[in-house]
Parts: C-alpha cells; structure tokens; sequence
C-alpha cells in the first residue's frame, strides 16, 4: 500500500512542474539600438547598443545612413560584401535557434543574399567556430512585410559568441535586404501534462490585438486622450483559459499601450492600476505570473511593483513574478501597482485539472475491500490532519481507492 501511494505521488508531483515558455534569453532591436553609431557606407564597422542592458554587438559592412534608418541595411553596389553582427559579450545559456527579422528594401534579379549563418565559438575572435546555415528560402521577393529566418542550433552550448553572417554579391541597389532585430532562444523543453504557458505580448501587435477580448479597436499610440484606442481602462485581454483585465482607482491615470517613433511598444502601468488575472474554465489554477522587460527601459521596468491578493487571501510580488504556494487553489489574482512602470510582456502558467488527472485519478493499492476512513495527504505524501485542513490539492484515501482531490 506505501509504494503504491509513493509511486502517485511521484506521477502527481511531477505531473504539475511548472515549464517556462520559451522567451529570448537575449534580444536586440536594431531600431533602438543603432541609432547612437553615425555609419554611411557598406564597408564601416560599428556598434550595435542595447541601452536596457548595455550590450553591445560589433557591427561590419552594414549601413545605417548615420541612424536615419529603423535598421541596419547590407549589400554593396562595389563590391560583394560579408555583413556580421557579433555578440560581444557570452550568452552563457545553450542557445538552441536564433531568430532573424529581415525585410528587403530593393527588388530586381541581382539584389539577392548569396547566403546566411549563424556561427558559434568559444572564442570572443570567433576562432574554432562552428557554423550554422539558414535557410533562405523563405526571404521576400518584393519589397514589404518582414519575415523571421529561424536558424537552428544543433549542438547547443553554454558560454558561447554568436555571430551572424549574412553573404552578399556585388549588387544593383544598395542597402538591398535589412537586419531588424535578433532573438537568441533557449533550448525548448517539452511542458508537462496538464500545464500551459501562454504570453500577452505588448511588443508583437498583432498578438495583443488576438488577445483583445473587447468589442473596440485598440492601438498603441504616443498620447494621453481618454479616448484614445490605447487606453487600456476596462480592457479584456485572454490568454488560454485565462482571462487578463486593467482598470484604474477613481482619478489615477489610465493603463496604456504605447508606442511612438523613438520607443517600441509596451505597457504602461501607473500608482493604483489594476490587475485582475482569473480563470475561466472549471477546473484551472493559477500557477505563475511574471513580468518580462522586454523593450521597456530598465528602471521603469525595476520599478513594476505591486500588492497581490488572491482568492485564498494575501499574497506577495516578488522579483516582477508571482507564484502560487503548492497546497493554495487559485482561480483569482489582483494586482495594484504602487509605481509608474513599464514593461513588455506577460507571462502566465495554469494547470488544467483535467488533463492532469488523466490516467492517474485513481489507483488501487491492495488493502481488500474493506471500508476505510477517509484520510488526506499533501502532495509530499504527508498526512494531514483532517480538522485543520486549508483549502488546496490533496491525495484523498479511502479503502482501496487513492483520488487526487481540491478541497475548498
């Protein structure tokens, strides 16, 4: 009976890890960052800086038209060119792809990229690097709408330098293909039974307004109207079976979506917004909120801090993320900010109760089949006492059946 009831414990617990989403572990906007190097030509070196963090990327053979442009443009009319953009620094996490935003500028049969790759070393000169093709294929034909080539890593490693390159022949047009921005990605790690992860993303438009649970339009946009579509009072936001509303106290200022020519979009939270994330199919809880920086700057995004109550009562903020405690059942979490603050995105991780029970909701241990008293464990396989048990997840047992119940 005590290895049988071990033995679920074990598929429980494991059963309701948390597994982050994948987000970058590292992330460059070309738009922000080349703007502080004055380059024109497609033979210069410079530096990309990412202000958030002040890393830098050595820059060679792209061309910013000395910061006129949103990006960094390659493809020379003189002479066939090899453009790179090198990480200075380490990224000490596996690196398993790396995403590119490129958008094409000039058309015609001999603007074209010869190729492009990723190369990876141990070595801040790129010495004994291994590298890694893109495929290509994909890249527009006509002038327009960006697209991502994602380039796989194989082989991932700890304490590496990245380094695009991107091969160009001698071409017609100058500033024929542009660099947007870069996106290194952890390895992806499979989630487990019962768990979601999902983001509401204020930097990537069209999935805030996939999210919009409203009947308005909403855009981001540089200015305080009360009725500006990027007032955020009121509005509804879903993220899989979680449901994501803002509000504001009478007379604070509104949350809002944000945008303008210098800054990416983002949200904007002021002192007495409000949060409310709450799920909306029986049998979800809240597992984890947290706040992700994205193109926020960094000391607006370290002010993100708030006060927090759930439907279990008063909980915590810590470090832009909340979590849930393993014995709570949380269908509601509020938040109140205390600051002006921004940040980028929002990531939220729910359990699904009825796929976690799956193939494991009851199992029998060999007892006979006698009538037994009920009795609960927690999901560390400790018996707790029965007249002073709080609302939560617990192993129900009784007789020859051992259930996975919530108590409220």
């Amino acid at each position: 009976m005590k290895k049988s009831l071990i033995l679920l414990l074990t598929l429980i617990t494991f059963g309701t890890c948390i597994i982050s989403a994948q987000e970058p572990v590292v992330s460059i906007l070309t738009k922000i960052a080349n703007q502080g190097s004055y380059v024109t030509g497609y033979d210069k070196e410079f530096k990309l800086i990412d202000n958030r963090s002040n890393l830098t990327w050595t820059v060679r053979n792209f061309n910013n038209n000395n910061s006129a442009w949103d990006n960094i443009r390659c493809g020379s009319k003189s002479s066939a060119t090899t453009a790179t953009i090198t990480t200075d620094f380490v990224i000490a996490t596996p690196i398993s792809k790396v995403d590119v935003e490129v958008s094409r500028y000039k058309t015609g049969s001999t603007n074209r990229m010869t190729s492009m790759a990723l190369l990876v070393s141990p070595n801040a000169d790129m010495s004994n690097s291994t590298s890694y093709s893109a495929d290509i294929s994909g890249l527009p034909i006509t002038t327009g709408t960006p697209v991502i080539i994602s380039i796989p890593v194989t082989a991932p490693a700890e304490n590496m330098y990245y380094q695009l390159s991107v091969d160009m022949p001698k071409v017609s047009s100058e500033g024929v293909f542009s660099v947007n921005s870069l996106s290194y990605y952890p390895e992806v790690k499979e989630p487990e039974v019962g768990v979601h992860d999902g983001t509401l993303d204020f930097t990537e438009k069209q999935s805030v307004i996939d999210a919009y649970a409203g009947d308005g339009t909403i855009e981001p946009g540089g200015e305080y109207s009360e009725s500006g579509t990027n007032n955020l009072n009121g509005a509804t936001f879903t993220v899989g079976e979680v449901c994501v509303s803002l509000s504001k106290a009478e007379g604070t200022i509104t949350p809002r979506w944000w945008e303008s020519k210098t800054i990416s979009p983002e949200l904007r939270l002021n002192p007495d917004n409000v949060m409310t994330f709450e799920v909306i199919k029986q049998g979800c809880r809240l597992l984890e909120v947290k706040f992700l920086q994205g193109n926020a700057t960094t000391s607006y995004y370290d002010a993100l801090e708030a006060s927090a109550t759930t439907n279990v009562g008063e909980t915590a903020l810590k470090d832009k993320t909340w979590s849930a405690s393993d014995d709570e059942v949380v269908d509601r979490l509020t938040l109140v900010f205390s600051d002006y603050c921004r940040c980028g995105s929002i990531r939220i991780t729910y359990f699904d109760e009825n796929e976690g029970m799956s193939g494991i909701e009851t199992i029998s241990v060999n007892v006979g089949n006698e009538i037994e008293p009920v009795e609960y464990y927690n999901l560390q396989g400790v018996k707790v006492n029965q007249g002073n048990i709080a609302p939560g997840i617990y192993i129900m047992r009784q007789g020859s059946k051992i259930t996975k119940v919530i108590l409220n």
